[in-house]
């Protein structure tokens, strides 16, 4: 799931594999319609347009699909309702660019060109056999100060994670919460709770859940379990961050006059009023700290597979979990332990979570004070530095 620095509109009826990758090189993701009309159906959605960031048009261009041949009237007749949706008033600017090889029709087509106030090339065309790397340069000038871009750019690791869907809607989401004036906007909690679904399939994908994982609700509750178990896969904060967020959202998800009986529903309440005003904000960091980890679980197919097996073995013989482990003990509730597993220092030995150990074996813990929190006690151990 590739990061879209910049998303163009590519409107012509060839496929440049060759350009199309090399744009990608240089943080350019081009989308490419065959025909007019397709592209200008494509750019009049406003999905499309909001996170369109750029429009390419090529010159000899069929109107239709099922057209021919291109003609010269093609972009006479048409490019004039794509720069009208590139600049519509009160909506996002979008910079286009004409890229043509500049040959094989009349002159006046490219006197057509409308000059802008922001129009980089002299001649207004970018020439498909000498400007291609000034066309990506010029696509780079224009789109650096756009509000999509940059928050694209301020959050890559973000959208490194999010497919299609995803990356729009989180988008909408760092937009809206981003505007100052927009403190007590609280459909973004809806918004952030179906990303919290996706982020269930991108964890089915790369070996975190199972099948039987379907929701956030089952997420938490599995991140709660693994993290109990082994905070290497799922260290602490990931789990109490999701467990918090999901919280949040749930009831935010909701107006408070819905459960008015119950007096449960104050994220909608207090939201509204101004008495939490960076509540929508620490929400969204929480996802973005949830989906900055999930970076971390494995791509390949044989890593994937590696870390679900090892899930399921450690949930179905926790105990296991924790023989010939090399970890950090932690200090809590007055005992040293990893995970569910304790362990008592021995006389001379000087433990601090600095200290590495190796556990040799593992039993189960017996001691009525402290097996209600660590059901294993390490019974073997050596230190290893």
């Amino acid at each position: 799931m590739a990061n879209r620095s910049i998303y163009v509109l590519w409107i012509d009826d060839k496929k440049d594999v060759d350009y199309i990758e090399r744009l990608r090189r240089n943080g350019i993701e081009a989308h490419q319609e065959f025909c007019y009309e397709d592209g200008i159906t494509w750019l009049e959605n406003m999905e499309n347009r909001q996170k369109c960031d750029a429009v390419i048009l090529d010159v000899k261009c069929k109107v239709k699909l099922t057209d021919t041949n291109d003609t010269d009237e093609s972009f006479k007749d048409y490019a004039m309702d794509v720069y009208a949706l590139c600049e519509k008033k009160n909506e996002k600017f979008i910079p286009w660019f004409v890229f043509t090889a500049g040959t094989g029709y009349k002159p006046e087509v490219l006197e057509s060109i409308p000059r802008r106030v922001w129009t980089l090339k002299p001649d207004k065309y970018y020439s498909k056999s000498s400007d291609r790397g000034v066309l990506i340069e010029d696509i780079q000038k224009l789109t650096q100060e756009s509000v999509n871009i940059n928050i694209r750019r301020k959050f890559k690791e973000l959208f490194d994670v999010c497919d299609d869907d995803a990356a729009t809607r989180l988008l909408d989401v760092i937009k809206r919460i981003d505007n100052e004036q927009n403190y007590a906007n609280t459909s973004v909690f809806n918004d952030i709770r179906k990303l919290m679904a996706f982020i269930v399939d991108y964890g089915k994908l790369h070996g975190l859940f199972n099948s039987d994982i379907t929701t956030p609700n089952d997420a938490r509750r599995r991140l709660g379990e693994i993290s109990k178990i082994d905070p290497e896969i799922v260290p602490v904060y990931v789990h109490t961050t999701f467990h918090s967020l999901a919280e949040i959202v749930n009831n935010g998800s909701h107006s408070a006059d819905e459960n008015e009986d119950l007096k449960k529903l104050s994220v909608d309440k207090d939201v509204l009023s101004g008495t939490a005003p960076y509540l929508s904000r620490a929400a969204l960091f929480q996802l973005a700290t949830i989906m900055n980890w999930c970076r971390s679980l494995p791509n390949d197919a044989n890593a994937i597979t590696e870390l679900s097996n090892r899930i399921s073995e450690e949930l179905a013989n926790p105990i296991n979990a924790y023989i010939g482990r090399e970890v950090n003990m932690i200090s809590e509730n007055g005992y040293w332990h990893y995970g569910e597993c304790m362990l008592l220092p021995r006389q001379g030995d000087c433990i601090d979570e600095n200290t590495r150990i190796r556990i040799l074996e593992v039993e189960p813990n017996s001691n009525k004070k402290s097996n209600g929190f660590y059901p294993f006690f390490a019974k073997k151990y050596c230190i290893l530095s």
